[in-house]
This record gives structure tokens, sequence and C-alpha cells, in this order.
């Protein structure tokens, strides 16, 4: 029995001032993010995913709207999102969360070693990280980038 868990990271975030904001609350997406969000929303809308949650986190969440209004899924906020988990067997699912989490379960998954130079994570705004299991092993992990050249432009950044 095959199952994917996209691990997504949020979209761009406003945030003009460059604050490290990590869990500060009242950070949410610019309007390149939205459309980042909706980008996401498009590449999982034909995808099995049966099973959608998210970080508590603003940014997280609304990333996570396009996504649940695409699939007809209700959002489960989890605050272990920061530590993901999701249970999804033989279906998808879709985790969003920060870039930090997915990039150190990645490696864990890949059997890497955890420490690295943050400047190296393949784990841009609105990226999609995929965990293939077969029968509860895991066989592939995937990367793709569904918002594409709008998280390389200048002045895009986000936490």
């Amino acid at each position: 029995m095959k199952t994917i868990v996209h691990l997504l990271r949020h979209g761009e975030v406003h945030n003009p001032e460059g604050v490290l904001y990590g869990q500060l609350p009242g950070y949410h997406l610019s309007d390149d993010g939205r459309v980042m969000a909706e980008a996401a929303a498009k590449w999982l809308a034909e995808r099995d995913v049966t099973v959608l949650c998210s970080s508590p986190m603003e940014r997280a969440q609304e990333t996570a709207e396009p996504i649940a209004a695409a699939l007809g899924l209700p959002v489960g906020i989890d605050e272990r999102l920061i530590e993901g988990d999701n249970h999804a067997s033989g279906h998808e699912g879709v985790c969003v969360s920060h870039q930090l989490p997915i990039w150190v379960t990645r490696l864990k998954v890949e059997g890497r070693r955890l420490w690295h130079h943050p400047g190296r994570r393949q784990c841009g705004l609105a990226s999609v990280t995929s965990v293939t299991y077969d029968d509860g092993r895991i066989v592939k992990v995937d990367y793709a980038e569904p918002a594409g050249e709008m998280s390389r432009r200048p002045g895009v950044s986000g936490a």
C-alpha cells in the first residue's frame, strides 16, 4: 500500500521590516505568498489527498486555505507540525509547516546527518517535499516548487 506525505512550506510572508519572526503571531502571507499558496493548491488538486494539517501559525494556515478549498478538506490545526505527524495510509496527506522542520525531516528520512548549513537547504517558499512509503517503508523523497520562479525573485524571503 503506497502512502505519500507532502511537507509543504508556507508561502512568502509580508515582513517589510525583515523581522526574524519565528513563532511570533501576526505574520501573514504577502500577496505573492497567497499566489504561491494557490500554485501549491493547483499542484496538489489532482492528487489523492485525504488529510490536510497545518501548523498553528497564521502563515501556514493561510497557505493551507486554498488547498482545503481545492480538495474539499478541513484543515486540521496541529501543534506538533513543528514536529509533523500524519495518518493517511494508502492515500496522500499534506502537512503545512516551516523550512527547518521540513528540512530536518528530509535529512532524517534520507539518512543524512542533521547538522547542515542553513543556506544550503532545498526548501523554497511554497515548496513541497514528498515522502513516499510503500507498506510503511520509505521508498522515495521528491521535491517540487509549484510556485516556481516566484520564490527566487530578489527581495522574496520568509522563515
